[in-house]
């Protein structure tokens, strides 16, 4: 690297230079992945993460702006905003996820972008100016907010600072006003505290936001954490949430996905996959598979049929 483009670290670890700064080495598809931020300030009971990248450091707006163009100058049309959570984007330099967004949008090319996980206690203080810039056609409409539980008690001995009341509002705002809202969310199955009304709790729960996608995790305890001091539910018992949830899971999925099919989309082809056929996505990241395609173009189709995970197009 040359001298401008060396990041330095202080003794406390953070940075006196952008990382966006650092020279990237991207593959060859259509997705170029930029980082906003990294640290995080949750206290989350069961998570390490803390430990490891410390507190939030957000990267410039016009350092993150200057990635972005530089990506579509190489020709990627896929944006992904990634960070430990985008909604804490800001928070250290007086600004938020929202003025970031929108300084991108300004950016007069042809891309789609993704915002990648928000969490649910941080997006609530700007979902209002935040709902609105969904209706920009280069805004994915895809909404990563975890919840981890259905249950409050186990919401509140995990130390998420959400309840199920805040976040089934910003789920209900973000779905009356975009339409195709891709809703995906994480959860957590056998945390120690998790008993069987708890767990009924998160598939009640499940049942009623419906989300498209679900990164189901069983509880590890992690090393530093005040959860590992809890004690453990059984691994059967675990396995077996595990197995309820994901037949659920799958199920409102394949629903879902089951409604888009007679409908026309434009997708942008994003991978060429291994048995020769291509991915793309529409205009709420929704995957949708089709024979004939060239990455990184746009594509006129209509939805033939449809899996639990995936849209079949020509």
């Amino acid at each position: 690297f040359s001298d401008e483009k060396k990041v330095y670290l202080s003794d406390n670890n953070r940075r006196l230079g952008p990382k966006t700064a650092f020279k990237k080495i991207r593959d060859d598809s259509t997705s170029a992945i930029v980082q906003i931020s990294e640290g995080c300030v949750g206290k989350c009971s069961f998570c390490c993460t803390r430990f490891a990248r410390g507190r939030v450091h957000s990267f410039p707006i016009e350092e993150i702006e200057r990635e972005v163009k530089e990506a579509l100058s190489e020709g990627y049309k896929e944006i992904l905003f990634t960070s430990q959570d985008t909604a804490a984007y800001g928070i250290d330099i007086n600004s938020n996820l929202v003025s970031l967004l929108k300084r991108i949008f300004l950016i007069h090319e042809e891309f789609r972008l993704r915002l990648g996980m928000a969490n649910p206690n941080h997006i609530r203080s700007f979902e209002n100016e935040l709902v609105p810039i969904y209706g920009n056609p280069q805004m994915y409409r895809f909404l990563h907010i975890p919840v981890q539980s259905g249950d409050d008690q186990v919401l509140s001995d995990m130390r998420r600072d959400h309840t199920i009341k805040d976040y089934l509002a910003t789920v209900s705002l973000f779905r009356k006003n975009i339409k195709d809202l891709y809703l995906c969310t994480d959860i957590i199955v056998g945390f120690p505290t998790e008993d069987e009304n708890a767990f009924e709790n998160t598939l009640k729960l499940v049942e009623k936001i419906r989300p498209d996608k679900i990164n189901l995790t069983r509880f590890s305890p992690r090393p530093g954490t005040t959860s590992i001091k809890m004690k453990q539910i059984p691994s059967w018992t675990v396995k077996e949430r595990s197995r309820q949830l994901n037949l659920l899971r799958k199920k409102i999925s394949f629903e879902i996905n089951q409604s888009y099919i007679g409908r026309d989309f434009n997708a942008l082809i994003t991978e060429k996959n291994i048995d020769g056929t291509f991915t793309g996505r529409l205009y709420n990241y929704k995957p949708v598979i089709i024979d004939n395609a060239k990455i990184g173009t746009f594509k006129d189709l209509v939805i033939e049929d449809a899996t639990s995970t995936y849209l079949v197009g020509r």
